[in-house]
């Protein structure tokens, strides 16, 4: 005879407490618990979401973090010895262009002052590229600090959710538990959820940013093979065809108008430095594009991830992951990270 009694009593309170729901939530919150049946979570797919006990959180949040390790091998390229120095060595090699423009500008050259003209504007070109290339660098490394903060600021809102259940008694668990046919999901999940979602869009926001500025920097450095054909278009016109490489336009230019009337090792020097530019500028170009290909690709990712966790029907059936493994991989990401710009700084104080 108790068993029924105890039955009819958890079945009414159920439906009072069922009713307070009702009153308090949107009816979607309220109708959230005809989930908890199987067919019609099947059926209601669209509709029906994980419910989270004990905490868990989407797979995709694991990814999130794995994708974002794409970061470490950006900063690393750019503070690399051969990139690193890149910029000093383009304004270093760009200054003995001064004492060609005056060379020029003395000359008997028909188009000299066009000529002078657009050395002073290759000039311009080269030290403005050079700095963008700098600037550069220091933005990838103000990027992965923004994403490192972003990483303490979700490991601190898990471990917040975590603690929160693990602090729940066994009172208040058991009578979850019993009441759970009745109640709406847990907001815990949607609390996850939407910091997952904050955190992706710290990180999007982060490389497009980047994205946007190598593309501009990529501008840049083409900026400086169009004045190089400039420049060879007035030499030629002028009846001083001196090279069909641009490669080596300005050393046989340095040359031409006077450069040889110094020592041999100084013109060995000057030509050198003088040469390297063209290098240094190919060589910054494959590193621009390559960067902007790694963080495409980091971009591309961020999409995909974003797309999965909010489209409709994909709550059923999917694989979600203990909130303690989530936090263990942040915190691996965040020390691989934040190890990777400590070798960064580093390497650019030893520059």
């Amino acid at each position: 005879p108790w068993v029924p009694l105890i039955l009819a009593i958890w079945i009414i309170t159920g439906l009072i407490y069922f009713s307070i729901n009702f009153a308090y939530f949107s009816v979607s919150n309220a109708l959230s618990p005809l989930c908890n049946v199987p067919l019609v979570a099947w059926y209601w797919s669209g509709y029906c979401g994980p419910r989270i006990s004990p905490p868990s959180a989407p797979e995709e949040l694991d990814e999130l973090i794995i994708l974002q390790s794409s970061l470490e091998d950006v900063l690393s390229s750019s503070t690399s010895n051969n990139v690193s120095s890149l910029p000093m060595d383009i304004t270093r090699s760009v200054l003995h262009l001064s004492e060609l423009r005056h060379n020029v500008r003395v000359s008997k050259l028909p188009s000299k002052n066009e000529l002078v003209l657009e050395l002073e504007a290759f000039h311009e070109s080269a030290n403005d590229a050079s700095s963008k290339l700098g600037s550069y660098g220091s933005s990838i490394g103000r990027a992965v600090d923004k994403i490192i903060t972003t990483n303490r600021w979700t490991l601190r809102k898990l471990d917040s959710i975590a603690h929160a259940d693990a602090e729940r008694g066994f009172v208040e668990r058991f009578k979850d538990d019993i009441m759970s046919p009745f109640r709406p999901r847990i907001v815990r999940y949607d609390e996850i959820l939407e910091q997952y979602l904050q955190h992706t869009d710290v990180i999007e926001e982060q490389i497009t940013n980047l994205i946007l500025e190598a593309h501009a920097l990529v501008k840049a450095l083409q900026l400086l093979d169009n004045r190089l054909d400039t420049i060879a278009f007035i030499t030629k016109r002028d009846g001083i065809d001196i090279a069909d490489a641009k490669d080596e336009l300005l050393a046989r230019l340095w040359t031409y108008f006077g450069g040889n009337k110094y020592e041999v090792k100084q013109i060995d020097r000057k030509l050198a430095l003088i040469s390297d530019l063209s290098k240094y500028r190919q060589l910054a170009v494959a590193h621009v594009l390559a960067t902007i290909r790694k963080l495409e690709g980091i971009q591309n990712g961020l999409k995909d991830l974003r797309e999965r966790i909010v489209q409709p029907g994909l709550d059923v059936g999917r694989r979600d992951m203990p909130l303690e493994w989530h936090i263990y991989n942040i915190q691996l990401g965040l020390e691989r990270l934040e190890l990777q710009k400590m070798e960064s700084n580093r390497a650019l104080d030893q520059d």
